[in-house]
């Protein structure tokens, strides 16, 4: 059965005659179905792997043909005493492996994961092959009674290194010795015995198990037992915490069938580690992971052979480097996995390039991998599932259904053809828009058809007569709906072929798809830029400066700069002004030339254009000067026939040109990564202080150019307020001010280069326009800005600025074009955050999922696509470099509203509009106004899939009850919600995301359970105090959000949450929200079963509890932790009303398995001591600590923590006098925040700590006593941020204590959000 199913099917107690049943990812499964499997007499395969299931029940024993049952990644600890009746149980597998890298060749074993055995049980399962992973905690007879297994060939298990458990278990070992194939020993380590972790007793093994094929060990090794050597067999060999050293690996490399060795976390105890000569002859897999010590790793010339594949994670970068990657004659792939580390990738990148083998280098963080989709597909899918229904209800519109799938099918096709070109008339387009409204129509009747088919019918006899008269009517009036659409999707396509609908050419050059650029009777605004005046540029001297200092830099090595921003900001200009310099003109750069390359990228005429301007027109200039062939330049006769030259050819004959010369080359406009690797080929590194300059708009691009620790990206800026101005009148009346002649211009020029925004290629247009008027009036350039949108579209003055923001857009890939359309829904200057934005997209429907990547990564990968393409501005970014909010440049927006409208994607009621709603049926309406002209509109909503309403809206409009099909409801900060508002909202029956957000609404009606698809509630700084007990039956629920945080200094890097803004949550609600992904904030108090609830949600990946009455819930909330450790990636525990003297957070230490995988990490009360396995948090980055008064020795085991890159230490979180941030600790630290610690005296950074710190955000109670010392050592240092009440002795202390910094750190002072600048 498949994961998806949310229900067992109501036959399942009839299949009584099972052999096989396979449950496994099923997350509906009862104690009343495990029951009835134990019924089935003739399962010989039972699989309930990565399910819910905590315990079977006792009458399992029943099964007596059962010989498979494999229950690995559930909560089941042990088995019943009557599971010792599966005497003809082959395989029992039990334990968690996470994988961690896409291939699977890396995983880890979940501790405490395994199976407890019992006394008694094994003895009876004489036919067991297969027992993984068995703990053995209580019982060392155990044992001996897995020793009487003659049949065994694979043995996990897991048990304390002492000697009561290895005398019997060596004693089982020497017996098993000839049918064992596998074995893997994994030693617990027990809390103050370091030698209980020892493997060390393996030596004194009597006869070893000399035929296995895979080993692995876990536990402390000092050195190798002797008979390891003798293994001739084993082909796979794994080891972890053994602490080996160099002479360990002569040892196995002399293993001479080993295919793959696998070397994780301090497995090896050595700084190098080398793989000597002729050893490892046949290993073709090596995973070296995270050792500690290591800061060398070398391949001799000879050593391994034969590996394919090296898997690689480091905790750091190596101090002395990977060396001698070139001897792998066969390697295929580097894979780097986990927390990449960017510069030892580099470094590999650049070492292969060379390799005969041509290996490819690749990152596998976390298993992240796309896909497109788009109005029809989704019909597509939905009309595939009705298809197979059997109801009567069906029966009848199934011609119909079927008909209208196939015709979709095949425009979806053509449409997606067509979307890949940009060139397309008004009949192409008119058609492309037919489709989407038959798609849309289609999908509409499809989703009420469901809806009602789906109705409940337990109800009593007269109700059931009139819901069977209802469906009826409901297929009848399907029906007719149906008729018309197939009719509507005949007439499109037979239209296709009267009117000659075809796809364009372009679609079809070169043999694949490629976008063309609009062709223009207006200059493209490229050539502006080659050939605009420099006495006509504002701005542009600094940057110059600095890039052509960077360029004269004495280095023979080739260097590329990258110039990378959105277009329009004047990289072509920069660049070309770089070349232009006098300093650079008087260098002995031989050539200088700029090749334009833009989205139409043909490698070969490329070249062919590049001979042509190098090689053949100087050699016509030279040979009419009479110079000749002195220069050794190819003759002419040499370069005929260059047309018909292959690739090949031609980039050896630039190679030629190239190879004795100093050049600069200027490659304009790179879109793509293969266009730069196509390039590069023909361009040689001939160490004669060459350099090449390259622009484009993508970071990526920009990132694979400057591969090189020489090479140099620069991201140019948007102009300043004053640089705008200048450059705005400059334009306009021919001179240099940044104040307007004329005052009553003043405040309209404001407005204009609001929107402008800093790019010099619009206000050049804009300014042009103006210029044109002949009334320079108010009125007039009031007119103009308020227009921006229709004169993008229609003033041929603007036609460049049109064109440069279109590439852009029309470069996306087709799956990625309706996420950026629907950016247009959100107003001008709107701060679009990454999180409500993402689940805007999935509820949408714009993304699909995708294998090995769940939708949300899928979606939050699209974001970060924008990012990279420059065509969003980062508003907020976090401390991982994670963009968190953006917004749309104002020309971009006034772009893709009008192609949004055009293409009735969404439709708008503005202030400046009365309606921008331009078509019989609105599909996604946004509302903008704070007028009442949205009660005014007489445009068909009922079909609206999308509808929101900005915060000024006065009043909701009276077309809402209209809104049935909506999945997309955001009211987000809207003052006007009554209570027959949200108890209309409960009918739209599509609805899957919901934002109340910062609405005054203080309760949610019983209805909303009627919401069955909702997967967003998003109810945060609401009166939301408890959901109705209806909300139950929110099962497709994904993301719960609750809780009031206020911000409280401008970058929002200082949150504080108000305690009582938590939601309270009813028995039973939660526990149906199987699908439920983020839980917060939720109240805990009494002795709530909720806990036991949340320990049921398999797919949790964000838990933010809130304990009142902390003591009584403790056990309850650990168990359900051991159940998540490897779902969590976000945890917040916040104890509200712990006592004086009480440390409920203590407790922590007792969960059995801990959330090892998260991410973020936020604990609020009483904390004597950290929780042992809080130093094994190797993935979190984020930490926050309040009132947990922990002493220095807990900064001290934080500072170890190898990935953080954000520590935030809020109030009473520390209780010393002095905080000293030691050499070497917090490696990665990027953000660090000390809030008002009551006792602080002393803050200290040592040389050598948090060395890659850049922003420190400081608040105090009083001045510390001793003072803030050692920021010098801080060299990344780039704000000192004071925020609260700023004690102003303690910030100019600091102000001058940077003056001298080498980073020129900035100091800021940010008093509830009024921001000072200090230095």
């Amino acid at each position: 059965m498949r994961p998806s199913i949310d229900q067992i099917p109501f036959f399942f107690a009839q299949l009584r005659l099972l052999r096989v049943l396979d449950m496994q990812g099923s997350l509906c499964l009862t104690n009343k179905n495990l029951v009835c499997i134990c019924r089935f007499f003739q399962l010989k395969y039972l699989s309930l792997r990565n399910t819910s299931v905590s315990i079977l029940p006792r009458l399992i024993g029943n099964l007596d043909h059962l010989e498979t049952l494999d229950i690995r990644e559930t909560p089941i600890k042990k088995l019943p005493s009557s599971a010792a009746n599966l005497t003809c149980l082959k395989h029992l597998f039990a334990g968690y492996k996470t994988q961690l890298t896409r291939t699977a060749s890396v995983k880890f074993l979940r501790p405490a994961s395994g199976l407890e055995m019992s006394h008694g049980m094994v003895k009876n399962m004489a036919s067991l092959h297969s027992l993984v992973h068995v703990e053995i905690k209580e019982h060392p007879s155990v044992f001996q009674e897995i020793g009487l297994l003659q049949n065994l060939r694979k043995l996990g298990v897991l048990f304390y290194g002492v000697e009561v458990y290895w005398k019997p278990f060596l004693e089982l070992l020497s017996n098993l010795s000839g049918s064992l194939r596998s074995l893997s020993i994994d030693i617990f380590e027990a809390q103050g015995n370091s030698s209980c972790s020892s493997l060390e007793m393996l030596s004194s093994l009597v006869s070893p198990p000399i035929f296995i094929t895979s080993f692995s060990l876990t536990g402390k090794l000092d050195s190798l037992p002797p008979w390891i050597a003798s293994l001739r067999n084993v082909s796979r060999l794994t080891l972890r915490n053994s602490q080996l050293h160099a002479d360990a690996i002569q040892v196995l490399g002399g293993l001479q069938n080993l295919l793959c060795l696998k070397l994780y976390h301090k497995s090896y105890d050595d700084d190098h580690l080398v793989f000597p000569q002729g050893k490892f002859p046949r290993v073709k897999l090596l995973i070296i992971d995270n050792l500690m010590n290591l800061e060398k790793l070398h391949f001799k010339e000879g050593s391994v052979p034969n590996l394919e594949r090296l898997t690689l994670s480091f905790l750091r970068e190596p101090k002395d480097g990977i060396s001698g990657l070139n001897n792998f004659l066969k390697l295929r792939e580097a894979e780097f996995f986990g927390n990449i580390i960017s510069s030892v990738v580099n470094k590999v990148v650049s070492c292969v390039k060379e390799h005969q083998n041509n290996p490819r280098v690749v990152g596998d963080k976390w298993n992240i991998v796309t896909v497109y989709k788009g109005a029809v597909r989704s019909l597509l899918c939905k009309l595939g599932r009705l298809l197979t229904e059997e109801t009567w209800l069906v029966q009848g519109v199934h011609g119909e259904i079927q008909y209208i799938k196939d015709e979709l099918e095949c425009m979806n096709a053509f449409l997606h053809n067509l979307t890949i070109s940009e060139i397309h008339d008004d009949q192409v387009r008119i058609w492309m828009k037919q489709v989407r409204e038959i798609a849309y129509d289609s999908e509409d009747c499809i989703d009420e058809f469901t809806h009602n088919l789906g109705e409940s019918s337990e109800m009593g006899f007269f109700r059931g007569i009139i819901s069977i008269l209802r469906k009826i009517a409901c297929r009848h009036r399907i029906a007719v709906q149906l008729q018309e659409l197939k009719a509507r999707a005949q007439d499109v396509g037979e239209r296709r072929s009267r009117y000659g609908v075809e796809l364009s050419n372009a679609t079809h050059q070169e043999g694949r798809p490629r976008l063309m650029r609009h062709t223009s009777l207006h200059l493209d605004p490229q050539l502006h830029a080659l050939f605009a005046e420099e006495a006509q540029l504002v701005g542009i001297d600094d940057p110059r400066d600095e890039l052509v200092g960077w360029l004269m830099e004495e280095d023979p090595r080739l260097r590329v700069l990258a110039i990378v921003g959105f277009g329009g900001l004047g990289k072509t200009t920069l660049a070309r002004m770089v070349c232009r310099s006098p300093v650079v003109k008087s260098a002995d750069f031989q050539c200088c030339p700029l090749f334009i390359v833009s989205q139409i990228f043909n490698i070969r005429t490329l070249f062919q254009h590049m001979v042509r301007e190098l090689i053949q027109e100087p050699h016509k200039a030279m040979a009419i000067a009479g110079t000749g062939s002195k220069y050794g330049l190819i003759s002419e006769d040499y370069l005929e026939g260059m047309e018909r030259w292959e690739v090949t050819v031609l980039t050896k004959n630039l190679r030629r040109y190239f190879q004795d010369k100093r050049f600069i080359v200027i490659l304009d406009d790179i879109w793509t990564v293969s266009a730069w690797e196509s390039i590069k080929c023909a361009i040689p590194d001939n160490f004669k202080g060459s350099r090449i300059i390259v622009t484009t708009r993508n970071a990526d691009v920009a990132n694979t150019c400057c591969s090189h620790p020489q090479d140099r990206i620069y991201n140019i800026q948007r102009l300043s307020d004053t640089t705008s101005r200048e450059l705005f009148f400059k334009k306009i009346f021919g001179f240099v001010d940044n104040k307007s002649p004329n005052d009553e211009l003043e405040e309209v020029s404001n407005s204009i280069l609001k929107k402008c925004g800093g790019l010099p290629l619009a206000i050049v247009n804009i300014g042009s326009l103006l210029a044109s008027k002949k009334n320079r009036t108010k009125e007039e350039w009031q007119k103009v800005c308020n227009n921006l949108g229709s004169e993008l579209e229609n003033n041929p003055t603007l036609e460049g600025v049109k064109q440069v923001l279109t590439l852009s857009y029309n470069d996306l890939p087709y799956h990625l074009k309706a996420c950026f359309l629907y950016l247009s829904i959100f107003p001008e200057n709107y701060v679009i955050k990454r999180g409500p934005l993402v689940r805007r997209w999935i509820a949408e429907g714009f993304i699909s999922q995708r294998h090995g990547q769940s939708m949300e990564q899928l979606a939050e990968s699209y974001f970060d696509e924008f990012v990279t393409r420059s065509m969003v501005q980062p508003v907020r970014t976090d401390w991982t470099g994670k963009v968190r909010s953006c917004r749309v440049h104002d020309l971009m927006l006034d772009v893709i509203v009008s192609r949004s409208i055009e293409e009735n994607f969404a439709s708008f009621l503005c202030d400046n509009v009365s309606t921008l709603a331009s078509h019989d049926k609105i599909r996604r309406l946004s509302i903008h106004s704070s007028h009442r002209s949205s009660q005014q509109t007489s445009a068909n909503v009922s079909h609206a899939r999308s509808f929101t309403m900005s915060a000024s809206v006065e009043e909701v409009p009276f077309f809402f009850p209209q809104l049935r099909l909506l999945r997309v409801l955001d009211l987000q900060s809207c003052s006007c919600l009554s209570n027959e508002t949200l108890r209309c909202m409960c009918r739209f029956f599509q609805l899957k995301y919901l934002s109340l957000r910062n609405t005054n609404t203080p309760k949610l009606p019983q209805l909303l359970g009627n919401l069955k698809h909702l997967e967003t509630l998003d109810i945060r700084a609401t009166l939301i105090k408890k959901l109705p007990s209806s909300a139950g039956n929110l099962s497709c629920l994904k993301h719960l959000l609750v809780g009031h945080k206020v911000q409280l200094t401008r970058t929002a890097s200082v949150k504080y949450l108000r305690p009582e803004s938590g939601l309270e949550v009813t028995t039973g609600v939660v526990k149906n929200m199987k699908a439920l992904q983020s839980l917060v904030h939720i109240v805990v108090k009494d002795n709530s079963p909720v806990l036991q609830e949340i320990g049921l949600l398999q797919h949790l990946r964000k838990l933010n509890v809130l304990f009142r009455g902390a003591e009584q819930n403790w056990k309850a909330f650990l168990e359900s932790l051991s159940k998540l450790p490897g779902s969590l990636r976000s945890l917040s525990i916040h104890i509200l009303d712990e006592k004086e003297h009480s440390s409920s957070l203590d407790n922590l230490t007792f969960v059995e398995s801990p959330p090892l995988f998260v991410t973020s990490f936020s604990l609020m009360g009483k904390l004597q001591f950290l929780p042992p396995w809080i130093s094994s948090l190797r993935n979190v980055s984020r930490l926050t600590l309040r009132s947990t008064g922990l002493h220095a020795d807990a900064i001290g085991v934080l500072g170890d923590l190898p990935n953080l890159l954000c520590l935030k230490l809020y109030h009473k979180s520390y209780a010393d006098d002095c905080i000293i941030f030691r050499r070497g600790k917090f490696a990665k630290l990027k953000l660090l925040i000390i809030d008002n610690l009551e006792r602080i005296e002393k803050v200290q950074f040592e040389a050598g700590s948090v060395s890659n710190l850049e922003r420190l955000t400081l608040s105090f109670l009083r001045e510390p006593k001793h003072g803030i010392s050692g920021l010098e050592n801080l060299t990344k240092l780039k704000e000192i941020e004071f925020f609260g009440d700023i004690i102003l002795s303690v910030v100019t202390k600091v102000a001058s204590c940077v003056k001298t910094h080498p980073n020129h750190p900035r100091v800021i002072g940010d008093k509830w959000n009024i921001v000072t600048e200090y230095a």
